[in-house]
């Protein structure tokens, strides 16, 4: 009996295993089977179509192309060169050729001028995993295109215009080029050198980026980026992008939500932003329009405009500036022989140095100042601190404060007047000075015992305050005080 089972169990195994074998068998041709099916698919056909011409005597050359990248070198002749290849892999030659003759370059010469189409004669086109079908516009249809690839080599030499376009993909420029450049780019990459000549770019979804222009160039972006080198004038519209461009002899700039970055501009600065943050190194003029942004401009040699709203602004010297702001923070460096003229709300100010200071509207400001020359101001409800007035003081206020901590040699006196404000002007020991005032309720604070002349009035409620400190003249500086009603002032 044991005998008999182990021939039985022997015989079991070997079935077992002739059954593994036949199922591997079976997988394996079923998975070649499969292989074959699928080469079968997507075909095995390959073909190229090749496009080589020659022009000469050219000097305006456009360029529309499509469906594949761009590349552009100097020519080593006078001419202009175009060497195209089409690269197709297909399941069959009848879908091959049929892709390859629906490929068309329309080449239209007109004295001077040469232009370049390139198009497919297609009417849909869709690619999904590596896998292409289109439908051509005469109704017939390819499917199953495992590969199909563009190649366009464009030979360019010194020219007057050159302009070139492209649609989902790239423009590669690779040697200095003397010529005026024109680019249109959707959804691509562009890669430019040296440009000899003026430059004008068009971006849309893309990334921008080449070396310097010599001449001016003009700027048209729609969320793209932007990085070129130096360049003369700049004129540039762009809305959710970033600019970076180094120095420049003048740029206009009307911006949308961008990032920007200037190097040093030695011409004049028109900016009209809104949501964008922006640095530029300099200006010899500038014009500011903004509103929400964050603006870094540098020195201006000339003058200073500005329109402002919900915006941090910093600027470092200028000469003559006005601004116009609501609810903005705002830096200024100034310089001493500096103007500054302001209609201003909400808004804080920090400046360095500034000759003359006038508010010609002050509501609810907040301004503190190191060293100024004269300051004039209609306010209401500010705040002004000066650390140093060498000139003139007027203030016509209404529930403000002003504060003065210290006063130059060649200080020619103060005029004041408002309600429910507080003066504090500290005097320096010594200083020989006038006082008038007119004052209805509040206080006055002055050292009455170094008055050598005085004369105070009460009739009711108010009180007139005229005199002279200690050696001082009728030609001595001379501190007015007019219609204050339920004023703090203080002169120490």
């Amino acid at each position: 009996m044991k005998g008999k089972y182990n021939n039985k169990t022997n015989n079991s195994m070997e079935q077992h295993g002739q059954k593994l074998k036949i199922a591997f068998y079976g997988l394996f041709a079923f998975l070649w089977v499969s292989i074959l099916s699928i080469s079968s698919v997507y075909g095995q056909v390959n073909k190229e179509k090749k496009i080589d011409k020659t022009f000469t005597g050219k000097h305006v050359l456009e360029v529309n192309h499509k469906y594949g990248d761009m590349e552009v070198r100097a020519s080593s002749d006078n001419s202009i060169k175009v060497d195209v290849r089409l690269s197709i892999e297909a399941k069959t030659e009848e879908d091959a050729q049929k892709v390859a003759d629906n490929f068309k370059m329309d080449f239209q010469e007109s004295g001077e001028n040469l232009a370049i189409t390139t198009n497919f004669e297609t009417s849909n086109w869709n690619t999904n995993n590596g896998i292409t079908s289109i439908e051509f516009k005469d109704g017939s249809k390819v499917r199953g295109l495992k590969n199909i690839e563009l190649f366009f080599t464009l030979y360019v030499p010194r020219l007057e215009r050159l302009k070139l376009s492209n649609k989902y993909d790239d423009i590669r420029i690779y040697d200095d080029l003397t010529t005026d450049l024109s680019v249109e780019l959707n959804s691509g990459v562009f890669q430019g050198e040296n440009i000899k000549g003026n430059v004008t770019l068009d971006g849309k979804y893309s990334k921008m980026k080449m070396k310097n222009a010599s001449g001016n160039i003009k700027v048209n972006l729609y969320d793209t980026d932007l990085d070129m080198g130096n360049a003369q004038k700049v004129d540039i519209i762009s809305k959710y992008s970033g600019v970076i461009l180094g120095d420049i002899a003048g740029i206009t700039h009307d911006s949308y939500d961008d990032n920007v970055k200037v190097g040093v501009n030695t011409g004049e600065f028109t900016l009209k932003t809104k949501y964008s943050e922006y640095t530029i190194n300099g200006a010899t003029k500038a014009d500011i329009n903004s509103y929400d942004d964050v603006i870094d401009v540098g020195d201006v040699k000339g003058g200073l405009m500005i329109e402002t709203k919900y915006s941090n602004l910093k600027v470092g010297t200028f000469t003559n500036a006005t601004i116009n702001s609501y609810d903005d923070d705002i830096i200024l460096g100034g310089g001493e022989k500096s103007n500054l003229k302001v209609e201003s709300k909400y808004s804080q100010y920090n400046i360095s140095k500034l000759d003359q200071l006038e508010f010609t509207g002050s509501y609810d400001d907040e301004m503190n100042i190191s060293e100024l020359g004269s300051f004039k101001a209609i306010s209401k409800y500010s705040e002004f601190t000066i650390d140093r007035l060498d000139k003139s003081l007027s203030l016509s206020s209404n529930d403000d404060d002003l504060s003065v901590g210290q006063f130059g040699p060649k200080f020619t006196g103060a005029t004041l007047d408002g309600k429910y404000s507080t003066f504090d002007l500290k005097l320096p020991s010594g200083f020989k000075y006038q006082l008038e005032a007119t004052m209805t309720y509040g206080k006055i604070e002055y050292p009455q015992d170094n008055f050598e002349y005085r004369v105070h009035i009460e009739k009711g409620d108010t009180r007139e305050i005229k005199g002279k400190i200690k050696g001082a003249t009728d030609s001595s500086p001379k501190i007015v005080i007019t219609d204050a009603h339920d004023c703090q002032v203080y002169l120490r």
